[in-house]
């Protein structure tokens, strides 16, 4: 699990004083894509084996992306086993990020620098062969980003002149993990929420034969078994997948699937410690409580220890000045910094069984304050307030619920984790 310095420590953010450097200030670290399944280790109970010699072995993966039961996306691919394979959709949005300081005849001019933020679905997957042939060994991320619109924006001071930049938010939602699905059947392998909808993530692993590819030293392609090799039409099979009028109903795994969902609860509905029940019992605990259901993830059940979720709100606020001090004092411009508050669970297997290791913050409260930097314009600097819990759930029943944290309005937040045998 990563640490939780950055996203569920309890903080306070402070301005703390103004950089007094004639350097532009560091842009700030907008969302990047996290560790991709190709880069990431087989985890140590996932059954994958290295290919055997002579055998060349690849998957055509059939990716299905729907939303409300409704598909999206139904990219295919080709590529040999062990190979990563990325599928990004995606939109980039450009937006005033900055202002630099530049002099035309002796005048200040404030030239705009213009940010650039990538939103939109990024799937990365990896498949390998295990010691059961009609099985094949998944390592996925699927990681999916929305810009909050409009993007707000600030009245800010450069050089002795007001101009606007703009603070971007961005929510992005992301499963890590790895799974062993029958191959040649539609498999489901999660669900994330978002903020217009839950996406499902179901796929297919179609073994093939594939040729031999360059080697080393410019060794030349084997072309023998290139021409023996039927791949499989990629196109075609993407078009006959969208033309199916039924959704076609994935495999279940056998052991079911792991619903994780966060709850809100209204004041005086708190739940004081972690219980341990059956669904019937669940069924009439979930009656009186009337929770609001917040995010849910879903994954399968049989998923190996280290399979992560997140959901995560990135937030820009301008945190400092950057001033130059001389004859007198110059503002050369914000301090844009982000913060990131939200949820993250992850699956663990160990000699007490499994577990589900979660952190969760949010945003207390943002104040804005107006000061003054020596002889210069007042300039307003923002302070967040971030608040965070983190613990650990044993999953000891077909449902676990435990509290996360009491809110400042009374309501509170409680993690619920159930085995359900239909998504």
């Amino acid at each position: 699990m990563r640490t939780w310095g950055l996203l569920f420590s309890a903080l306070l953010l402070a301005g703390g004083g103004c950089a007094t450097s004639s350097e532009a200030p560091a842009a700030p670290e907008f969302f990047t894509l996290p560790m991709t399944a190709g880069a990431a280790d087989p985890q140590p109970d996932l059954p994958t084996r290295p290919p055997r010699e002579g055998e060349v072995q690849g998957y055509t993966i059939e990716l299905l992306i729907s939303k409300g039961g409704n598909r999206v996306h139904a990219p295919t691919l080709t590529v040999y086993a062990g190979q990563r394979a990325n599928i990004t959709i995606s939109n980039q949005i450009s937006f005033i990020q900055d202002f630099d300081i530049g002099r035309d005849n002796g005048v200040a001019v404030a030239d705009p620098i213009i940010g650039i933020i990538q939103e939109g679905l990024t799937v990365d997957l990896v498949a390998k062969p295990t010691e059961a042939p009609d099985r094949v060994a998944l390592l996925f991320t699927i990681v999916n980003s929305d810009l909050e619109r409009p993007i707000p924006t600030r009245s800010v001071t450069v050089a002795g002149k007001l101009v606007e930049i703009q603070l971007p938010s961005l929510v992005f939602s992301q499963m890590a993990g790895s799974s062993v699905v029958p191959a040649g059947v539609h498999s489901f392998l999660t669900r994330i929420p978002g903020p217009e909808g839950e996406l499902d993530l179901t796929v297919r692993a179609v073994p093939v034969a594939l040729p031999k590819t360059i080697g080393h030293a410019g060794e030349p392609l084997d072309m023998t078994t290139a021409e023996a090799t039927k791949v499989p039409d990629v196109e075609a099979s993407a078009e006959e997948i969208m033309r199916r009028a039924a959704f076609e109903r994935p495999q279940a795994p056998e052991t079911g699937w792991l619903r994780i969902s966060l709850l809100r609860l209204d004041a005086g509905k708190r739940i004081k410690k972690p219980s341990h029940m059956q669904r019937a019992e669940l069924t009439r605990r979930l009656t009186a409580l009337s929770p609001e259901t917040l995010k849910t993830f879903v994954i399968p059940a049989g998923s190996v220890s280290g399979t992560e979720a997140d959901f995560i709100l990135q937030r820009s606020y301008v945190r400092d000045y950057d001033i130059v001090q001389g004859m007198g004092t110059q503002i050369n411009g914000p301090v844009v910094d982000t913060f990131r508050v939200g949820f993250e669970a992850t699956l663990v297997r160990d000699e007490e069984g499994a577990a589900v290791q979660y952190g969760w913050s949010t945003l207390q409260s943002m104040e804005s304050f107006t000061t003054m930097l020596g002889f210069a314009a007042d300039i307003v600097i923002d302070v967040p307030e971030i608040v965070g819990r983190t613990g650990k759930l044993a999953l000891r029943a077909d449902a676990n619920l435990t509290p996360v944290a009491d809110l400042k309005d009374g309501r509170s937040i409680a993690l619920l984790v159930e085995r359900v045998p239909d998504p």
